[in-house]
């Protein structure tokens, strides 16, 4: 049969998780090591074995960025509720000194909290620049702690925006290395699930020594009977 079809029948991505080929190699370059028949050249051994280290190291950088991605995420959220709390709690001061309704609070409040509230993550960003336009122009009036309280969130909240973005960059990265070192792998593994059916031909007792396919959510028959035949 061709190596190709090999390659989709056993190991594409939509059917069984990278989990489950992490085990199952695992599984496999253990049961090898320790049988008492090795058919396979130690190139292709050592090329597993390799390509397994690459896509396990894969699997650690995703999982690493990810939770980076996530700490990201809370930051971020973190920083947007503190702008928020600033602006809600301050709206009283805005009022007090400039009377609601007047052109100097509606540069503040042009459509009111609710514009806040209901701010996206980049609206609450171009939002903010406004309101330190507006705080900035009327600083006599406000007073130099307003200012510089706005300012510290605003740089906060940007920051945490900003890095939240490059760990998102930093994930994709991680998921596309791990996507070729799959690719890399499953290459290695067909090839030695080849080599050993060629050398326990029609023998699938010989051939299940070797491998342990329940830890493949597949059709355990059908895939023998697929690198068998």
């Amino acid at each position: 049969m061709q190596f190709e079809r090999l390659t989709r029948d056993l190991f594409t991505s939509d059917q069984y998780s990278r989990n489950e080929l992490n085990l199952f190699t695992s599984d496999f370059i253990s049961r090898y090591k320790k049988t008492a028949n090795p058919v396979l050249p130690a190139a292709e051994m050592s090329l597993l074995e390799s390509t397994y280290q690459k896509f396990k190291d894969g699997l650690g950088e995703l999982s690493t960025k990810g939770a980076f991605q996530k700490g990201g995420t809370v930051s971020k959220q973190d920083a947007y509720d503190d702008v928020l709390d600033f602006i809600r709690t301050k709206e009283g001061i805005i009022k007090g000194t400039f009377k609601k309704g007047s052109a100097a609070y509606t540069e503040f409040y042009p459509m009111g909290l609710s514009q806040y509230h209901n701010a996206s993550v980049e609206g609450m960003k171009v939002l903010l620049v406004s309101y330190a336009a507006a705080a900035n122009k009327y600083k006599a009036e406000l007073g130099a702690t307003f200012i510089t309280e706005l300012t510290d969130l605003q740089l906060a909240y940007t920051t945490a925006r900003d890095e939240q973005v490059d760990k998102k960059g930093d994930k994709a990265s991680a998921q596309t290395l791990l996507r070729e070192s799959r690719k890399e792998l499953t290459m290695a593994l067909t090839k030695c699930l080849l080599l050993i059916a060629a050398n326990t031909v029609s023998n699938e007792e010989a051939f299940m020594g070797y491998f342990n396919f329940g830890l493949l959510e597949v059709d355990n028959d059908k895939t023998v009977a697929v690198v068998l035949n």
